[in-house]
């Protein structure tokens, strides 16, 4: 996280530190055997990563700065908060030279308590916490007044006092496994062979005092899975903990140079396709990581992205052990894009929503309970859904076909539904099961809703990441053309609650999309019909991702059922 003061009223990155130094090579280079099993870090067992957040605050303001002024550490209600939605872990950044105003000597007591107060108030609800020094590898110093940063292996900050001030902190928390140890927030400014020699002499600083703690090591240039491979992080395989208790931590944005600075998501799928090189590098050699700073932006394109990068973590549980988005804590602005907090008359942020459904236990049968949507990832063969629809992938039987029941019909190829009638989630299709229902053949996704709401928003179907534009043919059907989004929002609505269900058809030998309705309504209101009798979204060139995303949201309103089943695709 790079940001000014608060006083400035500090955004993600309201000041951008400068890039890597040009020792980051982008040679890729690092061990090509596989590395250790990191045992440390999370039972085999685990169904899916551990989900948290980021509590900001102790980061901001001037150096030394005064609290509650300045800075402010989380208090027990920011825990507790995102302790009851379901989040497992808490990653507090902070500042070094506040703990250990002077190197080498003890901690500041004030400090030291306000610090612990609130890790053992997180740890004692069995919340993990990951102790984050916001320090990007370097630090100011009492001796100059606290007026320019120095990078740790420079004269004024050695190596040794960064060992110093680790051995200190791991002896204060050793006692308790739930106390995770980061080792620096986004390293910048050194290379990446400099780093590691940093980090190791740290890991033995803390196995010296005999703490067992996990400990994450991130990389330099900001710690950016999307630049792992290119900023030479692939050295930082030759990591030495005796214990082999240790995981990476990597970052990753969805803007377009992955900065956090901007709302904007490049694609609804950005976020999967930035991990996925040092994911596969980490699975070659054996590594395991966290995911320390991500979110997207208040707009369809981060929710999607969200649920995209959540669902592939989800996805690979052999590599990511535990996630923590940025941000929550006590001092954003309200109108900050990726503030977590509540809003100030109690309603759950969008973005918080979204996490919560990936942060609860077994996140892969989570279920989401902030919206009426559905979304079918193309690209990366996903599906998921919410609990105010029932939704069914099936192979299209033709009439009289019958939906899916249970997961198992899956392996039958049958599909499979999205909230069973006696309530159990099943909100996520494997991949690779997807893919072999969608590997050529027509399918149909059924969408069935049991009574939704006036305030329903139209049907929305999008390619991922991109901009509106719609061409009408001869016939009266609405074509969606290659690289473009469709939003129907111009179809008349209706003040009624009613039933109905949707079935979107994929017919990949085609290469169409046809949307159908079906039903009968509960009509209490009127609205003039559309002018297409049917709507058929033609696919054009995929995406460099390989695919489209489908999103439905709500449904548009008819009145006679005859003008249902004109709709029909």
């Amino acid at each position: 996280m790079r940001r000014g003061t608060l006083a400035a009223r500090p955004t993600r990155r309201t000041v951008l530190l400068a890039t890597a130094a040009a020792g980051a090579a982008a040679a890729v280079g690092g061990p090509t055997t596989a590395g250790p099993s990191h045992a440390a870090a999370r039972s085999a067992d685990q169904a899916s990563p551990k989900g948290g957040v980021n509590l900001a605050g102790a980061d901001f303001g001037t150096i030394p700065g005064v609290h509650g002024t300045d800075y402010l550490y989380p208090r027990p209600r920011e825990v507790d908060y995102y302790g009851d939605l379901g989040f497992g872990l808490i990653r507090l950044p902070f500042k070094w030279e506040r703990l250990q105003p002077r190197l080498g000597e003890p901690f500041a007591p004030a400090e030291e308590r306000l610090l612990t107060g609130i890790v053992r108030h997180a740890t004692g609800r069995g919340l993990e916490v990951v102790l984050d020094p916001h320090n990007y590898a370097k630090r100011r110093i009492a001796e100059d007044g606290w007026s320019k940063e120095h990078l740790i292996g420079s004269g004024p900050v050695s190596i040794d006092a960064f060992s110093d001030f680790w051995s200190r902190l791991a002896r204060l928390f050793a006692a308790d496994k739930r106390v995770l140890f980061g080792l620096m927030n986004e390293p910048v400014g050194l290379p990446s062979d400099a780093w590691l020699g940093i980090a190791n002499a740290a890991i033995g600083a803390i196995r010296g005092t005999g703490a067992e703690n996990s400990i994450l090591v991130p990389g330099v240039a900001y710690t950016g899975a999307h630049s792992w491979i290119s900023a030479n992080n692939t050295v930082m395989g030759g990591v030495i903990d005796p214990l082999n208790r240790f995981a990476f931590d990597v970052h990753q944005y969805f803007d377009a140079d992955s900065s956090g600075t901007r709302p904007d998501a490049v694609s609804g799928t950005i976020g999967s396709e930035r991990i996925e090189a040092f994911q596969a590098w980490a699975r070659t050699h054996g590594f395991k990581a966290y995911l320390g700073e991500f979110n997207g932006g208040r707009n369809p394109a981060g929710y999607n992205a969200l649920h995209d990068l959540c669902q592939e973590m989800s996805a690979n549980p052999d590599i990511w052990l535990g996630w923590a988005a940025w941000a929550g804590g006590p001092r954003w602005p309200e109108a900050e894009m990726f503030n977590l907090e509540p809003w100030k008359d109690g309603r759950i942020r969008e973005q918080t929503a979204i996490l919560a459904r990936y942060a609860r236990p077994h996140a892969a049968d989570a279920w989401v309970t902030d919206g009426a949507a559905v979304d079918l990832d193309l690209a990366r063969d996903r599906i998921f859904g919410v609990p105010s629809l029932e939704a069914a992938l099936a192979l299209d039987a033709g009439p009289g076909g019958s939906g899916p029941r249970s997961v198992s019909d899956l392996r039958d190829r049958k599909g499979v539904r999205f909230g069973t009638p006696a309530g159990d989630p099943l909100s996520a299709i494997p991949g690779d099961a997807l893919r072999g229902l969608l590997g050529g053949e027509r399918v149909t996704l059924l969408v069935e809703t049991r009574e939704l709401p006036p305030t329903a928003s139209p049907l929305d179907l999008m390619r991922a990441g991109t901009e509106p534009l719609l061409r009408r043919t001869a016939g009266g059907a609405v074509e969606l053309l290659a690289g473009e989004l469709l939003r129907t929002a111009a179809l008349p609505l209706a003040q009624w609650r009613f039933k109905r269900r949707v079935a979107l058809t994929i017919d990949r030998a085609q290469g169409r999309v046809g949307l159908g309705v079906t039903g009968q309504a509960a009509v209490e209101g009127r609205a003039e019909m559309p002018d297409a009798a049917r709507i058929v979204f033609a696919l054009g060139a995929q995406a460099s991702s390989g695919g489209y995303l489908v999103r439905i949201v709500g449904f548009p309103r008819f009145t006679e059922k005859a003008d249902l089943a004109a709709l029909v695709a």
